[in-house]
């Protein structure tokens, strides 16, 4: 017997919904219940008792429109046990349209993939009864169609990847007592706390805030850690942090979330070292791409990225207000899609 609600986030449910991200062998990293300390419901799809599939709902007013998402960041997606249930989909995409009027004007789902659990392709789409339409939402800076580390290198230039090995054999030399941690569970909470310090360091200079939510961090990187999903380094000169990567590691994928460096090392490169060690872990295990996530930043461009698309998912047949909100969004995302090629062009030149 299979049952479709929604469901509040009770302590039961909160273990559950761990257990079905290690189930779950294309769960999201953004689909992790720490992130959502602002979403207090979930949809799910119960088989026999056992949860089968979940997706965060989260509400958000803009210009008086309550979008429902499936999360507060991009790449968050629909939790399956299965890969390719898509069953469980459409019923959640029937549920949430049915009872659309009690909680939102639009149902508004971003950042996804074409690897998602929902399985979309641009354009029009129907889940069951429930009509949608899909277009590009962002492009986000990846290096794809990774093999080996020594062909990533071959793709640079000589002369750029002969420089990116200096500058690690260069850092280990010149730092004195420079040794690198890697994550092993323990120590999670002080890494996390060493990454935040040399972000901080690091987005300061440069007149930003760097992250901020130090509690937040560790429980999302303790949940990962427990499901294998973890890539954190942080170097050191003697007991000093001077660098630092997180990453998540999914199916086909690590993903960049955040890192820093302390400037006064800066002629030194740890970032760009902490990075070929990233990059060079991707490849060891066996994963096809590296995604910097949203943002483009021009050092990104500089490690050999291509522009990939994500998606905004748009259900329904919202009534007039929401159907104008469609046709906003649309709009703003062929324009800041426009504006992105065209920034990435400009990068690819200089």
């Amino acid at each position: 017997m299979r049952l479709v609600a929604i469901e509040h986030v009770s302590q039961n449910l909160y273990t559950e919904w761990l257990d079905l991200l290690k189930a779950s062998p294309t769960a999201s990293p953004f689909s992790f219940p720490s992130l959502f300390t602002d979403c207090h419901q979930v949809a799910t799809v119960r088989e026999s008792g056992e949860l089968i599939a979940l997706a965060p709902l989260c509400i958000e007013v803009r210009r008086g429109i309550k979008h429902l998402h499936f999360g507060n960041m991009d790449y968050a997606d629909i939790v399956l046990k299965s890969p390719n249930d898509i069953l469980s989909v459409t019923e959640i995409f029937e549920f949430l349209d049915k009872h659309r009027k009690e909680f939102c004007d639009l149902i508004d789902i971003r950042g996804l993939t074409l690897t998602s659990n929902i399985q979309l392709k641009p354009g029009t789409l129907n889940f069951g009864s429930v009509g949608a339409k899909a277009f590009i939402h962002q492009r986000y800076p990846q290096i794809i169609n990774l093999s080996t580390f020594n062909d990533y290198l071959n793709r640079l230039s000589p002369a750029a990847s002969k420089q990116l090995l200096y500058k690690e054999r260069k850092l280990e030399r010149r730092v004195e007592g420079f040794r690198i941690e890697q994550v092993h569970g323990n120590n999670i909470p002080e890494l996390i706390e060493h990454l935040l310090i040399v972000n901080q360091i690091r987005w300061v200079s440069r007149g930003h805030s760097g992250i901020t939510q130090e509690n937040l961090y560790k429980t999302w990187a303790a949940q990962l850690f427990a499901h294998n999903r973890l890539y954190l380094e942080v170097a050191y000169t003697h007991d000093r942090p001077i660098a630092a990567m997180l990453c998540f590691i999914t199916k086909n994928s690590l993903q960049y979330l955040a890192g820093g460096f302390d400037i006064e090392f800066s002629s030194l490169s740890p970032g760009k070292v902490m990075m070929l060690r990233a990059i060079r872990k991707c490849c060891e295990l066996n994963l096809s791409t590296f995604d910097y996530l949203k943002g483009l930043e021009t050092y990104k461009m500089k490690w050999g990225c291509t522009l990939v698309p994500t998606f905004r998912l748009l259900l329904g047949s919202p009534a007039f207000k929401g159907k104008m909100a469609a046709t906003v969004l649309e709009f703003e995302s062929k324009r800041k899609d426009k504006r992105a090629l065209e920034k990435f062009n400009q990068m690819d030149k200089s």
